[in-house]
Order: structure tokens, then C-alpha cells, then sequence
């Protein structure tokens, strides 16, 4: 039996929760530095881009080429965030299943005991749920690929296609031919695409829970894995009418931390010559200020993040029916 969810109850559950367990806000600061938060304020997203600056002025490790240093670093933030993110995410759930609160170095070493407990599982976990994600994406962009290079043969040797000017009935039957697998490549792409995408959906929504059941169930990556998919299957509106809630409520002080930080760095923006940025890049010290503003509205993000995922981790319990009991580091 599907169990009845008061959502304004859980809600301010987690907003207690959230309000006095700080070590959590850092850890979701890790995963939001990382690119791994579920929300992120418009400012946050830029992040990378202030990195970038820096690195333009600083000209580390003698590239003079600044794209591609970035990329090397965004490669390393991406692999040292592939590992970072089970750690963390194993922390907070953690901390948000024990609902802990006290002074945040204690909270902080609570989560990263938890964290180095469960990150083997979640680590595998998350492997296993990113494969099929990345293959299908990978099938997706293949067939993609080759219907535009489809497309440019059949624009190149059959001009007839495009202009109608056909005049014998090979022609005719090569130009209804190109436009048919040209269709229906189009047509796989999006039909695809609409798979990839409903997938996508459901491989992010098997992963929250997953990680909840790891943790608070204290299962294996395979099992967790099982265990998510039977929640899943029975909870799944639940869970998206419980987002959806979420996402309108963080709205509003996202917005609010995008137009704030708008204010303040519009006017040092609106002073430079734009041609003169792509040259020379941003002076060091609007490089700096501007670096100051991001980490502090990531710091802002991860704070709604942490209630973000207070908030699930306290549904996983309600809906699951799940036995409360202290857990073991």
C-alpha cells in the first residue's frame, strides 16, 4: 500500500534539519564546486568561467593558450568530481538520516567518516547507472552523425532532391528515396532523443533513491540498486510531484541570488570593452571579484541543495516505511 505523503510537513522537517546542521552545507558545497549540485544559481553555473579568467591573467604553467589549459583543468575538476560526489552524497544522507546537529567541524568529520563507509558501494553504483546512459547518448550522437552526413550526400548528389527539377524516372525515384531515409533518419534521431531523454529522467530519479537505500539501508551497489527500482516503480509520482514542489519553492531564491549578483557585477562589466575582454581577458582584479561573487552564491546554492536533499532522504524514509535507527559509522 502506497503510503500519503504530507509534503508541507516534510518540507519544514527538512528546513529544520538543514537550518542546524551546517557540516552538511559543506559538503554540498564540495558537490556543487564540482558540478554535482541538483540546483544552481545562475551566477554558480559561471564558476568554471571565473577559474578561466584567473587562469588567463596567471598563464599557469606556461600555456599560452588559455583554451587549453581550461580544458585540461575542466578535465581534472571532472575526474576529481567523478570520485568526490559518492564521498560526499554518502555524508549527507547520512547526516540527514540522523538528523544531527552541533558545531560544524563535528558534523563535518560525522559526514566524512559516513562518507568513507559508504563510498565503495556508491561509487559502483554510480558506474553502473552512468553506462547505459552514456551508451545510449553515444547511439544517439552516432545516428545524429551520420543523418546530417546522410543529408549533405544526398544535397550534394541529388540537387534534384531540393529544387523538384527531376526529369527522368531514376531521378524521380532517387530524389523520393533521399527524402524517405532522410526521414526517417530525422525521425530516429528524435525518436530517440525523446528515449534518451525519458531515461535520462528515470536514471537521475533511480539514482537519488539509490543512493538513499546504500545508505540508510546500509545495502550493497547491486541490491541498492534493485532496492531503488522497486521505490521507483511504486513511488515515482510521488517523487516527481515531491520535485516538482521543490523546484517552484527553490525558484524564487535563485532568481533572487541571479539578480543580486547581476547588480553587483554589471557595472564592472558594462565598463569594458567586450572586444578588448576576448584579447586580453578580464582585468585581474574584476577576475577576482567576480570569482568572490560566484563562490559565495555556490556557497547560497548549496545551502537550498543541502534542503533539496534533506528533503528526498526524509521522503525515502516516509515512503519506504523504513525502520528508524542510528546509524553506524
Amino acid at each position: 500500500m502506497k503510503k500519503k505523503v504530507n509534503y508541507g510537513q516534510l518540507f519544514r522537517r527538512a528546513k529544520e534539519i538543514t537550518s542546524r546542521t551546517p557540516g552538511m552545507w559543506w559538503w554540498m558545497f564540495i558537490i556543487t564546486l564540482f558540478g554535482g549540485g541538483v540546483i544552481s544559481s545562475n551566477t554558480g553555473s559561471t564558476s568554471l568561467a571565473s577559474i578561466r579568467r584567473v587562469l588567463q591573467q596567471i598563464q599557469i604553467s606556461g600555456f599560452s593558450n588559455w583554451i587549453t589549459t581550461v580544458a585540461i583543468v575542466s578535465a581534472i575538476i571532472s575526474v576529481i568530481g567523478f570520485f568526490i560526489r559518492p564521498l560526499a552524497h554518502g555524508a549527507i544522507v547520512h547526516m540527514a538520516y540522523e538528523q544531527r546537529g552541533g558545531g560544524g567541524s563535528q558534523t563535518f568529520q560525522q559526514g566524512w567518516l559516513a562518507g568513507k563507509k559508504y563510498f565503495q558501494e556508491l561509487l559502483i553504483a554510480q558506474v553502473i547507472l552512468l553506462a547505459p546512459f552514456i551508451l545510449l547518448g553515444a547511439v544517439d550522437a552516432f545516428i545524429a552523425a551520420k543523418t546530417f552526413e546522410f543529408g549533405a550526400t544526398v544535397i550534394e548528389k541529388l540537387p534534384s532532391i531540393l529544387s523538384g527539377n527531376v526529369t527522368t524516372n531514376t531521378s524521380i525515384l532517387s530524389a523520393y528515396l533521399g527524402r524517405i531515409f532522410l526521414s526517417i533518419g530525422i525521425s530516429s534521431f528524435f525518436v530517440i532523443f525523446f528515449i534518451w531523454l525519458v531515461i535520462a529522467v528515470t536514471w537521475v530519479l533511480l539514482g537519488i533513491i539509490t543512493t538513499r537505500s546504500i545508505v540508510i539501508e546500509q545495502l550493497k551497489a547491486i541490491d541498492g540498486i534493485k532496492r531503488a527500482w522497486a521505490v521507483l516503480r511504486k513511488q515515482w509520482r510521488s517523487l516527481l510531484n515531491m520535485m516538482l514542489l521543490l523546484v517552484i519553492i527553490l525558484l524564487i531564491p535563485l532568481l533572487l541570488i541571479g539578480f543580486i549578483a547581476s547588480l553587483l557585477m554589471g557595472p564592472f562589466f558594462s565598463s569594458i570593452d567586450p572586444l578588448d575582454i576576448l584579447q586580453n581577458g578580464l582585468p585581474v582584479g574584476i577576475a577576482v571579484i567576480s570569482s568572490i561573487v560566484s563562490l559565495v552564491s555556490l556557497f547560497i546554492s548549496s545551502i537550498l541543495n543541502t534542503f533539496f536533499e534533506t528533503t528526498l532522504t526524509l521522503w525515502y524514509v516516509k515512503v519506504t516505511g523504513y525502520k528508524r535507527k542510528r546509524l553506524s559509522t
